[in-house]
């Protein structure tokens, strides 16, 4: 099964209905995986949606060093994909993240021997030893997480380890040797530059006033009725 997943917590429900829309619009994802903090976030979603009430995790990452003030047990929430999701693989993506072209060929894709399939990040952290790679868009092998113990690996790290950008970097640390590098189009952004035609414009640190965009406002006016739900 073609399947996505989303991670909000409860003061971004608001915000779940566009980046929805545009996946389901300029896909043929059959499943959206949503990681919430209710079983209920009270905001229309169509039927493609399943609710995934993680809030009893809470406790586990609050042991963790990185269940800072900063970051939410939400995002440590991406560490256990391999668990929690039964499918071969996931295409996780941030709520500012926005398909604007088919990606439906990405499920498809070889991922024999490679862990992510990702846009490079172009920040300090990146390097010729270690490229860098943005969680904001990315295919992940939750077969390959799975039996390589690589899924086991990650969370171990944010359990254990303090680290700057939490689930970034223990995804990176851990699967940066094993990543099908993606066109800079398939994550647009200031992080991994900006592009004039992008496939997904993800607004990253633009997160505080991407509301007012015309993307936003294109996907948040556009009726459920007229999205496909043909799965």
């Amino acid at each position: 099964m073609r399947a996505a997943v989303m991670v909000s917590t409860r003061n971004l429900y608001k915000d779940l209905g566009p980046p929805i829309k545009a996946l389901l619009v300029n896909s043929d994802v059959e499943k959206i995986y949503l990681f919430l903090e209710d079983d209920d976030p009270g905001v229309q979603l169509p039927p493609e949606c399943e609710i995934l009430n993680v809030a009893g995790y809470a406790d586990y990452w609050r042991r963790s060093p990185n269940a800072t003030s900063g970051w939410t047990y939400m995002v440590l929430m991406r560490a256990l994909f391999h668990k929690l999701i039964p499918e071969e693989r996931v295409l996780s993506l941030d709520l500012d993240a926005f398909v604007l072209k088919d990606v439906s060929h990405l499920w498809r894709m070889d991922m024999r021997g490679k862990l992510v399939a990702g846009v490079r990040e172009t920040t300090p952290l990146d390097s010729p030893q270690l490229p860098y790679f943005n969680m904001g868009f990315v295919l992940l092998n939750l077969d390959y997480l799975r039996s390589t113990g690589a899924g086991d690996e990650i969370e171990r790290a944010l359990m254990n380890r303090y680290l700057q950008y939490p689930e970034q970097h223990a995804y990176n640390y851990i699967c940066g040797g094993s990543v099908l590098w993606l066109p800079r189009e398939y994550n647009a952004g200031i992080g991994t530059e900006p592009y004039g035609d992008p496939i997904v414009r993800h607004f990253m640190a633009e997160s505080k006033t991407y509301r007012q965009s015309e993307i936003y406002r294109h996907f948040a006016a556009l009726p459920w009725e007229e999205i496909r739900h043909d799965t």
